[in-house]
């Protein structure tokens, strides 16, 4: 009998190939028009502007099946760090920090209008457990909040994803880039949040 996370698995290693196969065409078609392919793609991922791929062949209809973004959370009661995948879905953006002062309801009413504004048709939001595996106080407090988010946005998949190093290494990124003290507290959470959405697009890839 298939588990739910057999099926999600295989939904996604078949969305892959699919999403492999239209790029496959499209890089063909600029190549037939003479487009440096790579440069065309990557040109579009950036901007997200549907004219660096030509018409021929249909390659501009077919990118545009591809267009659909994963929204990455680091929640917090306070704080909530967002980010944002391009529509291909292969990299990931940081997009900004939702101050909510612990109001849910503020939280869930700003991540309803990135979902509109970007088309987002997939969420991955970071699980705080310990560093031994086991359930902490803040994972507890963060399932609540999933339970919200399923409840809003029960058309689309939710996915809880291991956090455990994510802050750490967003304060590594940060002190690396010498990142002024008082501006960390603006940013950790959002790369915190780029760092979850990253760790779940690189377990898609090698699906």
């Amino acid at each position: 009998m298939a588990t739910d996370e057999t099926v999600s698995f295989n939904v996604e290693k078949e969305k892959n190939a699919k999403t492999k196969e239209i790029l496959k065409e499209v890089y063909d078609a600029l190549k037939e028009k003479g487009y440096n392919p790579v440069n065309q793609i990557v040109g579009y991922i950036l901007s997200g502007d549907p004219t660096y791929i030509t018409s021929h062949n249909g390659a501009r209809n077919l990118i545009r099946q591809t267009m659909s973004r994963i929204l990455g959370i680091d929640y917090g009661q306070v704080r909530t760090g967002i980010a944002i995948s391009d529509e291909l879905q292969i990299t990931a953006q940081g997009l900004e920090t939702i101050v909510s002062n612990g109001s849910d309801k503020v939280l869930l009413r700003r991540i309803a209008e990135i979902v509109d504004e970007y088309k987002v048709d997939k969420i991955v939001i970071g699980n705080p457990i310990n560093l031994d595996g086991t359930e902490s106080e803040r994972s507890i407090i963060t399932d609540k909040f999933v339970h919200k988010l399923k409840s809003r946005f029960n058309k689309i998949e939710i996915i809880k994803i291991d956090e455990r190093l994510t802050t750490v290494e967003a304060h590594r990124t940060m002190n690396f880039l010498n990142v002024k003290n008082r501006e960390k507290k603006n940013l950790v959470d959002t790369v915190a949040a780029t760092y979850i959405l990253e760790t779940y697009l690189n377990s898609i890839k090698k699906a």
